[in-house]
């Protein structure tokens, strides 16, 4: 009789999981089916990560009529199983924004993390507690806002998450109001001496 130990796979929620159980390959021989006791395996954990389940105890085999029979079977406790805890997918996105040409950088160091959904972002009390955002643009067009480097609050588990970044755009448009620049010609006032004079304004 060959005994499995338990697997059993999840995404971190903030909320402790279990394997447990152990699984037979076969109990019934020659028409007569038996009963495993005194096996057991159990692992439980809450972060993300892989832990390796085992089975522990002593098996004691057993007819249906409740007669010991262990000694007529070899019970092979040698599996390992898996509990899996993947990382929780959180989703940063960096601010958009928009002026009109004023001949100044315009810049947005804003932040914003996507809701929590069924299996994404953060859960419980976990916070995020500053992310880098860099872009820059002074003449009319586009340019990306990129954010990257997020950190999280003391106290939570940063490897608990897989932190995704969106782009934000940055966009300097043309103004309504145009700027007036006035261009000015030169004034020159002379008394005739036969000498050739310019007159030039800058």
């Amino acid at each position: 009789i060959t005994a499995s130990a338990p697997d059993g796979e999840y995404t971190y929620d903030g909320d402790a999981k279990t394997a447990e159980g152990v699984a037979y390959d076969k109990l019934t021989f020659n028409g007569q089916t038996y009963t495993v006791e005194g096996l057991s395996s159990t692992m439980t954990q809450t972060d993300a990560g892989e832990y390796e389940t085992a089975i522990t105890g002593t098996a004691v085999v057993k007819a249906a009529d409740g007669t010991d029979v262990t000694n007529q079977f070899s019970v092979n406790t040698e599996d390992k199983g898996l509990l899996k805890i993947n990382k929780r997918d959180v989703t940063v996105t960096a601010k958009s924004d928009s002026k009109a040409f004023d001949g100044t950088a315009l810049t947005n160091n804003g932040w914003d993390v996507a809701a929590t959904t069924e299996t994404t972002g953060l859960v419980k009390n976990d916070k995020i507690a500053s992310v880098t955002v860099e872009g820059t643009i002074t003449y009319v067009g586009t340019a990306d806002n990129v954010a990257k480097d997020a950190v999280f609050a003391e106290g939570v588990n940063a490897n608990n998450y897989n932190v995704k970044y969106e782009k934000g755009t940055l966009e300097v448009t043309d103004r309504a109001d145009k700027y007036v620049i006035t261009a000015s010609a030169p004034d020159g006032e002379y008394t005739y001496d036969a000498v050739c004079y310019t007159h030039l304004r800058a």
